[in-house]
């Protein structure tokens, strides 16, 4: 935990906060860089015990704010399925680094204004 004058931060919600994550995309996000590979959705919502669209979904989030990877593996006799994974952790780590940089910089702005 960090603490912050009154407040101590668990770092899962530095995590949610630097990247505007929900509950699902987080969970996803944990379980992604925990696995180290790649998987399918529906492997997912298995272990999870979560539909599959709410997997997706998540999925969906985590690919939009740049956390997550897709692969899509076309099958012989037509159709496909993708496979998901994260980022590197030190990837996602320098992303973190530059978003708590940037709100330092605009507090020490507002604060100077003040």
């Amino acid at each position: 935990m960090i603490s912050f004058a009154c407040q101590r931060i668990k770092f899962e919600d530095l995590i949610r906060c630097s990247f505007n994550l929900n509950k699902t995309e987080l969970k996803l996000l944990q379980i992604l860089i925990n696995l180290n590979r790649e998987v399918k959705t529906s492997q997912l919502a298995e272990s999870l015990d979560m539909d599959r669209s709410s997997i997706q979904k998540g999925i969906s989030g985590l690919l939009n704010k740049g956390l997550a990877k897709r692969r899509q593996v076309n099958l012989e006799k037509g159709g496909y399925f993708f496979y998901y994974s994260t980022l590197k952790k030190s990837e996602i780590k320098e992303s973190m680094n530059k978003i708590i940089n940037a709100w330092y910089q605009e507090v020490s702005k507002e604060i100077e204004a003040w």
